[in-house]
């Protein structure tokens, strides 16, 4: 049962662009992730700031979250300064 649980919740994803701030030793602004597998470090600023999450795109999406991302009023405009306070102090 243990074994279903796993493949049930490692849904094979596709690739992930990070379109937030570069964070410096951990992530760079434009990154692909393969099949969505973030490192860890990356994964520990996620836990630690959850909306960040919304600028890892996936490739379908990238055009969309790319124009919302230079509409200063968007709210991922806001999640990328926020995230880029919160790492780059």
């Amino acid at each position: 049962m243990n074994a279903n649980k796993k493949t049930s919740t490692a849904k094979k994803q596709g690739n992930l662009m990070y379109l937030g701030p570069t964070i410096t030793g951990v992530v760079r602004h434009s990154t692909i992730f393969k099949n969505g597998v973030l490192p860890q470090k990356l994964n520990k600023c996620v836990e630690e700031f959850p909306a960040m999450k919304r600028l890892l795109v996936s490739m379908e999406h990238l055009p969309k979250a790319t124009k919302e991302l230079v509409k200063e009023q968007s709210a991922l405009a806001s999640i990328y300064a926020q995230t880029d306070k919160k790492f780059n102090k």
